[in-house]
């Protein structure tokens, strides 16, 4: 059974990436934010622990590319959780800052990120849960070197 599981496991990362991002949309859709992705999740999370952001580091943090990037700001532009502002010192930089919607929706956003998490480790000792963040890093790292 143990080797079945492990010859399956890309699929088994799959299916549980899937699930979470499947209750991710329930949970913003619930908390009135059906227009977020959760691509827009990982540059909200950096700007909640940020006051400002430039493109490039937003590219950096969340690991996409530059593109994807500006379509995702593009889209919190128009559905009014960023703006866009001029550094005052030098005119040729902007940095994505919070609008007062974006600031707003903080703690809904909390809330739906502890659901998420609560629902993921749901029955795990704390053991298992220090052992699953170890692993999952691996993974994460193993690919990294690919």
């Amino acid at each position: 059974m143990y080797k079945e599981k492990i010859n399956s496991l890309p699929s088994l990362i799959s299916k549980a990436n899937k699930s979470i991002k499947n209750m991710l949309i329930e949970e913003l859709k619930k908390a009135g934010a059906e227009e977020l992705s959760p691509s827009h999740g990982y540059i909200l999370i950096g700007l909640y622990k940020n006051e400002k952001m430039s493109m490039t580091e937003i590219t950096k943090t969340i690991g996409k590319k530059k593109n994807t990037v500006t379509m995702l700001v593009k889209k919190l532009i128009d559905y009014n959780y960023v703006q866009k502002h001029l550094d005052p010192k030098d005119s040729r930089k902007t940095y994505i800052v919070l609008t007062k919607k974006g600031r707003e929706f903080h703690s809904k956003f909390d809330e739906i990120s502890k659901n998420l998490i609560d629902t993921t480790i749901k029955g795990f000792t704390e053991e298992e849960k220090q052992l699953f963040v170890v692993l999952i890093e691996k993974i994460i790292n193993n690919f990294k070197e690919v």
